[in-house]
């Protein structure tokens, strides 16, 4: 594919890690891998996105007034191209939206609190939610040892995940406490309904209110 052979290109595209992007990118695949199999993840997939994640990377290089390259903002980027890449290659539309998920947030910091991880939960789901985790460490892993303190912030995440899971935590509509019927016997109609659920799921995820019943009638109501 010619957005990976970018990658092996000229030496300007080096990491500070010490290797040119591709090889970077080949190697988190296999890490990525790795982890998914301990952790029971669809390791192909999590493979896949460890490839295709840096892709972004070539197009976004800068160098600062030290002559220090930096690659801003490649997420983005990153997941516009593999998405490209995937639908030549004719992969299903959910498989092509997991994949580009991943690699839009690969590079943004993972904060392991509850808000934040409950966001994502929101975005990616469960699975989703894991396999970026196991991206994040698989990267991590693959650069400098200046990144091995950022696993332990992953395992927080993690901690966080899985506690949240635990807990039953509320991250869609569909498992709101109230519905649409609630919506109607409260007079709302057509898109106010809509709106009032998008407002009580707001709600719980920022974790404003609980997922209880009488808090988020109340909510819809003032």
């Amino acid at each position: 594919h010619p957005e990976l052979i970018k990658l092996l290109g000229r030496m300007r595209y080096r990491t500070s890690y010490g290797q040119n992007v591709l090889n970077h990118s080949i190697e988190v695949s296999h890490l990525a891998g790795l982890i998914a199999a301990e952790i029971g993840a669809d390791v192909t997939q999590a493979k896949r996105a460890g490839l295709l994640h840096d892709l972004g990377k070539p197009p976004c290089f800068t160098l600062d007034e030290k002559g220090v390259g930096h690659f801003y903002d490649h997420g983005e980027e990153s997941a516009r191209l593999a998405g490209n890449i995937l639908s030549r290659l004719r992969f299903d539309t959910d498989t092509r939206r997991r994949i580009v998920a991943l690699v839009a947030l690969h590079d943004r910091p993972i904060i392991p609190e509850r808000r934040p991880v409950r966001r994502l939960l929101a975005r990616l789901g469960p699975e989703g939610t894991a396999d970026l985790i196991a991206l994040h460490r698989a990267d991590n892993a693959a650069q400098s040892s200046l990144a091995a303190g950022r696993q332990s912030e992953l395992d927080r995440a993690q901690a966080v995940l899985d506690r949240l899971l635990a807990e039953g935590a509320c991250f869609q509509k569909k498992d709101l406490a109230v519905n649409g019927r609630d919506m109607l016997e409260l007079g709302l109609k057509g898109p106010e309904i809509g709106q009032a659920l998008d407002r009580c799921l707001e709600a719980v995820l920022s974790e404003r209110l609980p997922n209880e019943k009488a808090a988020l009638l109340e909510l819809v109501r003032r």
